[in-house]
């Protein structure tokens, strides 16, 4: 015989306020006691959302700011670009019409019908239309759209827009700090903070999945070598008209202190024993399902295993 509790399978799980909610306070609980809740499921809002939300939205406004300073960015680079080639089409009708000039010189001197200096002036046209076409030529390439990425003002905008998605990939994550959501799926077994109050050591709410209970018996530790996974185990309590029914399905590894005790007066409350857990039948859990922390007694079956 042992004595123990009944608990959900998986214990009964305090749900407390989310990482970084600070001194936040409940706004709203969207669950009642009893109701059945799905993992990831909304169980209560806390007071600080409406700052989240607007330093979501300000994020996001952010981003969409700095998306269009990189696409205006890029516009006008483009822009450069079409500028430049303009540019290069003049330099280079220069350098056509100056290279032209120069060999009606070249061929008048032969035939001396124009001085040195004349010459040497188309010349030096020339040579200058030439380092105008290279130049042209070099901010042609600066703006060319196989490397405007590369460009400084380009790289900086599309920085800035980095920048503004981390920060608003960051809002989105800490809009998690102003929702209270289900950790696992299960029923609602208590609520210990109600709208206007900060949550305290006991959390906002417990919750456990009742539709599969089992029972958590303290064996004495002199006993738990006659206990085997599969043996048979009946529960019974002042609360239950029939007793319920179910089998070992975990032993324990840790000597800790008895916490169950009998109402006896001259019961041992010092007694070292190991924790036991019995899976109930379907049956019995439909029964157990309200009856979360009701104090058993267990009757283990231990000829089960002989």
């Amino acid at each position: 015989m042992a004595l123990g509790r009944l608990v959900p399978e998986g214990k009964v799980i305090t749900v407390s306020p989310p990482f970084g909610a600070g001194d936040a306070r409940i706004e709203d609980i969207k669950v009642a006691i009893g109701s059945r809740v799905e993992r990831g499921e909304t169980l209560a809002l806390l007071d600080n959302i409406p700052s989240l939300e607007s330093a979501l939205a300000s994020a996001e406004a952010n981003v969409a700011l700095q998306r269009s300073a990189l696409e205006q960015t890029r516009s006008t680079v483009g822009a450069s670009l079409d500028e430049a080639t303009a540019a290069l089409d003049r330099v280079k009708a220069g350098e056509a019409l100056a290279f032209r000039e120069l060999a009606r010189l070249k061929s008048l001197k032969e035939k001396s019908a124009v001085s040195q200096s004349e010459l040497d002036q188309a010349q030096a046209t020339y040579s200058q239309a030439q380092e105008d076409v290279t130049k042209a030529e070099a901010t042609v390439a600066r703006f060319d759209s196989k490397v405007s990425e590369n460009q400084p003002d380009v790289v900086v905008a599309a920085r800035k827009l980095d920048s503004a998605i981390a920060e608003l990939n960051r809002a989105r994550r800490d809009l998690a700090r102003g929702i209270v959501t289900a950790p696992v799926t299960g029923t609602i077994l208590d609520i210990h903070a109600r709208p206007g109050e900060k949550p305290g050591a006991k959390g906002i709410l417990d919750i456990g999945n009742v539709q599969r209970m089992t029972a958590e018996l303290e064996v004495y530790q002199s006993e738990i070598g006659l206990i085997a996974i599969g043996q048979h185990v009946e529960l019974s309590a002042d609360a239950l008209t029939t007793p319920l029914s179910g089998f070992v399905n975990e032993i324990g590894y840790a000597v800790e202190r008895q916490t169950t005790i009998r109402d006896d007066p001259a019961a041992n409350t010092d007694a070292r024993i190991v924790k036991v857990t019995a899976r109930l039948g379907d049956d019995s859990s439909k029964r157990a399902a309200r009856l979360t922390n009701l104090e058993v007694t267990g009757r283990i079956n231990i000829e089960d295993s002989q």
